[in-house]
Parts: C-alpha cells; structure tokens; sequence
C-alpha cells in the first residue's frame, strides 16, 4: 500500500511539473502588455488623419547639433506616428522674430505652435487662438504656477502658454559669509535682515562689497507692496507714483552712495577688488549677494571656486522669468497643436521625457525648470540639482511669484524703456524714461519730482495697446 502511495505521489509531480512548464511555454507566447498598447497606439495613429503642425522656436540650435528640443520633437512624433512636426525654417533663420512672424501670418502661413517674446503683440495682430477650452479641460493645467498661468490671459482668455521658466532672486556667496565672520541670508528673509546685511558684508578697503549693484527697482516695490508686481505693474497698469517705487529709487542711491554696491564704489575704492566690473567681481568671489536666475546655477557649480545658494528675494518673493508660445489662429488642428505644445513644455509626460533623455546624454542640459510641480517631477528633477536653496523656492512659489512683465505687459517696452519724456538727464535733453529712472539712481535727478509724470507717461503706453487687445478679444 506504501508502495502504491509513493507511486502516485511521484505521478502527481510529473504531472504538475509538465502542467506548470505548459503554463510557463503559454506565458513566454504572450506579448508583453507594454509593446502591445504602444504598437496599438502606433497602429491607431498611422489609421487616423496624417497631420503636420508646423513649429517656431529659437531654442531649436541646428539639425546637427540635435540638441534637446530636436531630440524631443523625435520622441513626440515617435509617440504620435499621425504627426509630424515641421519647423519653420524661414522665421528661426530670420533677422527679426517678430518680423518673421508677421511675413508668415501675411502670407497664411503662420505656425501652428510658436514662441513669442510679446505675447501682447501676439494678440493685438490676432496671431494667437484663445486656448480656454483647452486649458479648462486640463487637469494638469492647475500644476503651473497661477501667476504664469494668469499672465497669459488677455480679455478673459487664455492666448499665452508658457514655454519656459526659471527664477531670479539673490545668490550668496557663502564662503564669503564665513570669511567675513557673518550669518549668510536664507530663504524667508526680510528687508530689514537684507538692511543689516548688506552693511555688514560691505569693506571696501578689504576687497569686499555686499551686492554687485543697487539695480532693484524693478522688484523692491513688489516686495514692499503685495499688490503690485514687477516694474509695480498690477495687471492693468504701473504706479510708478506708489511710495514703495519712490522708497526702491532712494534705496537704490543710498546703496550705491554707502559703498555697498560694486556698482557704487569709487575708482579708488576698485582698485582694492582687483577687477574691472561687477560681474568679474562677482565670479572672483569678492561680493557677497548676487541678483541672477537659475539659469546661471549650472555655471556657478562648475565653474566657481564658491559655493553658492538661491535665497531669492526679502518676504520669500520669487520672480519667474517666462517664455511664452502661442497657438496659431489658423491651425485647422488646434487640439493636436495644444497637445504638442504641452509636451514641449509644461506635461508631465513631456518632462519626465526631457529628464530621461538629460540622464541618457552627456552633454545634452536642460536649463529650465520644469513649468508642472507634480511631485514625481519634482523629486526626479531636483535630484542631483547643483545649487543648494532653488528647490526650496520652487516648492514656496505658491503666492509669491512676480512675473518679469516685459513679455507680457502691453505696450511695456515704451513704459519701462523707450518713451521720450521731455525731461533733460545727463547729456540727453529729451530723456527716455529709462535714462530719467536711472539719473534719479545716481543722484541727479530726484525721483519725487518726476514720479507722477513717469507714472502717467508710462500708463499712457500700457493703455494704448491694451485698448488694442480688448478690441480684439472681445
């Protein structure tokens, strides 16, 4: 009876050894699941409508540098086999980008996906298609930061995407801090922690300057003033009359006047640093906050000899410095244009691309900083990133960013820069509104005389094209 049991103990093993070696043979048989979804997807495009979006971009760098934005546009038509991607040629090659675009929509063929420098001239010459329906529907949308997102809205609508972004705010030197004996700033601070600071880390005579120049007034009255932005633009105008601008211009001066700025200091006083010009200054280790952006993080770990940290600016305001594109009012495929578009900057699955093909390459960077704050992203992008406090800020962006308003702020280059004044400053007798801000910096202006004729000046530029785009977008 043993015997028999042992028998038929030894059968049931042949017979699940042969069962389970079927299974397996079964299992080796079967596609891999992944393959299969991407060759049914690739089997669905090459079955749907053949579509070729055309593409305008000045990061695009030549065909044989096949650079990151190239070796994306391959991975989006690898992914999307209906589509193919065309790059126009005639306006990345061109003198003047605008220009190029205007020749382009003259003669019916304007882009279908674009990048645009100002997005407000983008919509007054009714280039750009309102992308609302688009935006609304995109859950992923909502991981942009709301300042940038809110930039691109013109009448209500959403004509601007954004196609980049990096942050600006102050750099610090830290082993200067430690020479110098003093605690080194840190995100959160406050303007009267940059106050003390900036006299602290000041010693002329010692080859030691705290700032690289007193160029703030662009953003100090935003810090000042929680309802103004860059240039103390609100979203409707500037108010270059708001106390917090005028406190930004006799800062400035006080800084340059008290030698705390290399921009400042006397000819004698340089002769101590060694260099000729604040950013040599600034490289060679000698000053001790610098106002830069991100983009600059690659180089200061490699190619300075101190370490570095982003601490941004006082009230922990951050400034995102943007590039916009638009979708062509004539794409006859503006679901298919949105969707390139968003690969190419702010979707995830774009991104995590980007970050892939960065790993994959040495020699390939990607300087930006991803525009989708998903929380995978996020951990894969700043993983290894070389400059201590920037993911602390870009995880703080949340109410308070400052968007750099020259690309998005109608009429803003005759309202910052251009426009002629009437008023004498320097050798000029009819000064730009640049060069009457500037002589009140230095000194031979004084700003509360000018303050309310720049202010309407400047206004009167914003208002003109701005009157251009409600036009149009109603």
């Amino acid at each position: 009876m043993k015997k028999q049991k042992k028998v038929l103990a030894i059968l049931l093993c042949m017979v699940l050894v042969v069962l389970t070696g079927c299974k397996t043979s079964e299992e080796e048989k079967k596609p891999d699941s992944s393959k299969t979804e991407q060759n049914n997807q690739n089997q669905n495009d090459t079955q749907k409508e053949q579509i070729t979006l055309t593409y305008a971009s000045w990061a695009l760098g030549t065909e044989e540098d096949n650079n990151l934005e190239r070796r994306m546009i391959a991975e989006y038509e690898a992914t999307h086999s209906n589509i193919k991607i065309k790059i126009a040629e005639d306006i990345i090659s061109a003198g003047s980008w605008e220009d190029a675009l205007a020749t382009a929509a003259a003669g019916g063929s304007l882009p279908d996906v674009a990048l645009i420098g100002g997005l407000p001239g983008a919509v007054a010459k009714e280039w750009a298609l309102d992308v609302s329906e688009y935006t609304k529907n995109d859950t992923e949308w909502n991981n942009v930061p709301e300042s940038l997102r809110e930039s691109g809205i013109f009448g209500g609508k959403q004509f601007g995407l954004p196609s980049a972004m990096h942050l600006a705010g102050m750099f610090v030197n830290k082993d200067l801090f430690e020479a110098q004996n003093v605690e080194p700033l840190s995100y959160g601070y406050t303007l009267e922690d940059l106050e003390r600071t900036v006299a602290a880390m000041s010693a002329p005579a010692n080859g030691v300057v705290a700032l690289k120049n007193a160029d703030i007034v662009d953003w100090y009255p935003a810090v000042k003033n929680s309802s103004l932005g860059w240039f103390t633009y609100d979203g409707k105008e500037v108010h270059l009359n708001d106390a917090s601008f005028i406190d930004a211009v006799k800062y400035s001066l006080f800084l340059n006047n008290s030698g705390y700025t290399f921009e400042g200091l006397t000819t004698d006083q340089r002769s101590n640093f060694g260099v000729e010009s604040d950013w040599e200054a600034w490289n060679a280790g000698k000053v001790a906050m610098c106002y830069d952006a991100t983009y600059a993080c690659d180089s200061l770990a490699k190619e300075r000899s101190f370490t570095s940290e982003f601490i941004g600016l006082p009230n922990g305001k951050l400034v995102i410095i943007p590039d916009y594109q638009f979708i062509g009012k004539t794409t006859k495929h503006p679901q298919e244009a949105y969707d390139f578009a968003k690969f190419m900057s702010y979707g995830k699955e774009g991104i995590l691309k980007r970050l892939e093909i960065v790993e994959a390459n040495e020699g390939i960077n990607w300087v930006a900083l991803p525009l989708n704050s998903d929380s995978e992203i996020v951990d894969k992008y700043f993983a290894n990133f070389p400059v201590e406090g920037v993911k602390t800020a870009y995880e703080a962006m949340a109410g308070n960013t400052i968007v750099e308003a020259y690309k998005f702020t109608p009429g803003y280059t005759n309202a910052r820069w251009n426009a002629l004044t009437g008023i004498k400053a320097g050798e000029s007798d009819n000064a730009t509104i640049a060069e009457v801000i500037t002589a009140c910096r230095n000194g031979s202006l004084n700003i509360d005389d000018y303050a309310e004729q720049l202010n309407k000046l400047a206004n009167q530029y914003i208002s003109e094209e701005a009157a251009i785009i409600d036009e149009v977008t109603k």
